[in-house]
């Protein structure tokens, strides 16, 4: 059970970091969404715990499970990343209930590609 939490552990360490580097130059560092991933991923290891006692199992399953945990987590408490901001005049049924963009409001509008 120590060895599926502290690889859950892992697994939640290295999804932090992967994040980090690929979010941080566009959104900011934020510490204290950073060491979410490493604390879902411990909890996430300790579930791992009830069917498998592989180590390599047990840090894939759990990271998988993190990740679904966290980006569920987002969707459920409906905050809308602001740098994917374009796909709400794409797909609005998935926004029912918002204010409906309007065509001039250019901050809300997919980039268009430079020539």
């Amino acid at each position: 059970m120590i060895g599926n939490v502290l690889m859950g552990g892992l697994a939640g360490l290295v999804c932090a970091i992967g994040g980090a580097i690929k979010d941080s130059p566009h959104e900011g560092f934020r510490l204290r969404t950073f060491w979410r991933s490493p604390c879902v991923g411990l909890v996430a290891g300790a579930v791992t715990a009830l069917w498998t006692r592989s180590p390599f199992i047990a840090f894939l399953c759990a990271g998988y499970l993190e990740r679904a945990a966290v980006e569920g987590w987002k969707i459920m408490r409906c905050q809308k990343p602001g740098k994917h901001s374009w796909k709400y005049n794409e797909w609005p049924w998935l926004w029912a209930g918002e204010k409906p963009i309007e065509q001039d409001d250019h901050s809300r509008t997919k980039p268009e590609a430079t020539k």
